[in-house]
């Protein structure tokens, strides 16, 4: 638990300190602009805020790093970085 805490408290730090401002019009463009469906499988819903470069791996909590995404994939992605044409794949086909 005390773990689980720090790591949620430096992942919280890392997205504050590294986050350019942006509006939920903005994000909602963001959304639209990939039909509001995941970017990896491009079917199913998304429903999820995705960091293509995820913030562990130094991503930017900023609106270029950020894409929709179904749970599904969001959860197989997971951390994966760099986003390869091979790994799209293998999450897909997953």
């Amino acid at each position: 638990e005390p773990r689980r805490k720090a790591i949620i408290k430096a992942r919280n730090h890392a997205m504050t300190s590294t986050r350019i401002p942006f509006t939920i019009e903005q994000l909602r463009q963001r959304f639209a602009y990939y039909g509001n469906r995941c970017w990896i499988c491009r079917v199913a819903p998304g429903e999820h805020l995705d960091h293509v470069k995820p913030i562990s791996a130094g991503g930017l909590h900023i609106l270029a790093n950020i894409r929709p995404a179904c749970a599904q994939c969001n959860w197989r992605k997971n951390k994966t970085w760099p986003i390869t044409a091979a790994v799209l794949d293998r999450i897909r086909a997953a």
